[in-house]
């Protein structure tokens, strides 16, 4: 996972892949703008990957994007998400919390882990929970 520390939180561009047809295409999410190189710019994003830069935008609210984590992140019951979701700074993702751990953000880091919990519990299809039959007992009229 790439080190954010130090890094300036940004709105921006970066082109994402997908498995099915190979190209994702260009997202708009927040990231960590690395320091320029010869080879272009490059940003951390939410899922701890360097990506290069389309574009740059205006500074971002970390504090804001994890508040809004809590209160309305997306999550989803694919083991498998779309690469664009995974940059997302919108998407439930657990290494965020380690993202926020490493910029030293502890207290933003465990709230965010509490509330990743509490929507993926709340997400859960109520058909897998059914209790199991104790064996040799007929449930059927």
């Amino acid at each position: 996972m790439a080190d954010p520390r130090d890094c300036e939180y940004h709105e921006i561009e970066v082109g994402t892949g997908d498995v099915w047809s190979g190209d994702g295409g260009v997202v708009t999410t927040h990231g960590w703008i690395l320091p320029d190189t010869n080879s272009g710019t490059f940003a951390i994003c939410w899922n701890g990957l360097v990506y290069p830069v389309v574009s740059v935008g205006t500074n971002a609210d970390l504090t804001a994007d994890v508040g809004n984590l809590m209160t309305n992140g997306i999550t989803t019951w694919y083991s498998a998400i779309p690469e664009g979701m995974s940059v997302s700074q919108s998407s439930l993702l657990g290494v965020k919390g380690c993202i926020l751990w490493r910029l030293g953000h502890g207290d933003l880091a465990v709230a965010y882990w509490q509330a990743e919990i509490r929507r993926v519990q709340d997400f859960r299809v109520p058909c897998f929970h059914a209790q199991p039959q104790p064996m040799g007992l007929q449930t059927t009229p």
